[in-house]
């Protein structure tokens, strides 16, 4: 066997679903994944007590809602510097100009934009998984 030229069979085929399934979830970095599911078992308990089925899907779709939130943060980035700013989850201060009290705040304000979003992440969150699903069947084909 040469370096895994038998590990994938080209005359085999694969089966799709799980093909396009895999990209969904390779397309992100590992840490992004446990960052956003950290953050989203955080708003659980923080705001999960009065309804919990609805809580619970606001968890797993979080990072969808995340995906989607950066997607369109993305088309501010040249007209809108400032929204883009806000809205890229990223938590790390983009520029290396701000003072500390502006990169906190800015943080401060994140947090608060996506704790709103994990509340709307039942509706937010299929957007994004739709969107991911999308570019994952381009790929896959």
């Amino acid at each position: 066997m040469l370096f895994g030229t038998k590990a994938v069979d080209p005359h085999q085929q694969q089966n799709h679903f799980l093909l396009v399934v895999g990209k969904v979830f390779t397309m992100q970095k590992v840490m992004f994944w446990l960052l956003a599911y950290v953050f989203a078992v955080g708003c659980f308990y923080l705001f999960g007590g009065s309804f919990i089925p609805l809580a619970i899907i606001n968890t797993i779709l979080f990072p969808f809602s995340v995906i989607l939130i950066g997607y369109i943060a993305r088309l501010f980035s040249q007209s809108a510097p400032f929204i883009f700013r806000l809205l890229y989850p990223n938590y790390k201060p983009l520029f290396n100009f701000y003072s500390k009290l502006v990169a906190v705040l800015l943080i401060i304000i994140k947090t608060i934009i996506y704790m709103f979003v994990w509340q709307y992440s039942f509706v937010v969150g299929i957007l994004g998984l739709a969107l991911m699903i999308f570019y994952a069947n381009k790929l896959a084909k």
